[in-house]
């Protein structure tokens, strides 16, 4: 799955669980993967993202925000921007079965 991406994880980070530790935080997950630096964005999606995102990111990870946003298009939109050519988002969002 890496190498289809063109990633080259780090060999620290194929393991379970990570040497010395219990747990590891996302930060640490993304480094070893060979993301680069985890970055977070807090900004309102309903609106257009200002100019200086477009294009920036290679891998947007949305961990359950578009559940709160209220013009999903606008919201879809602005993820989309964000990414640069040939990136990809991955989006979480809970699911109720009744």
């Amino acid at each position: 799955m890496f190498e289809s991406l063109g990633l080259r994880p780090h060999p620290d980070g194929l393991a379970d669980p990570p040497p010395g530790k219990a747990e590891i935080d996302f930060a640490r997950v993304i480094a070893l993967l060979g993301l680069g630096a985890l970055q977070t964005l807090d900004a309102d999606l309903n609106l257009p993202v200002p100019p200086e995102l477009a294009a920036r990111f290679g891998l947007i990870v949305d961990g359950g925000t578009m559940e709160y946003v209220f013009d999903i298009r606008q919201g879809m939109m602005n993820t989309a921007a964000m990414l640069r050519a040939g990136g990809r988002i991955v989006h979480v969002s809970p699911v109720t079965i009744m």
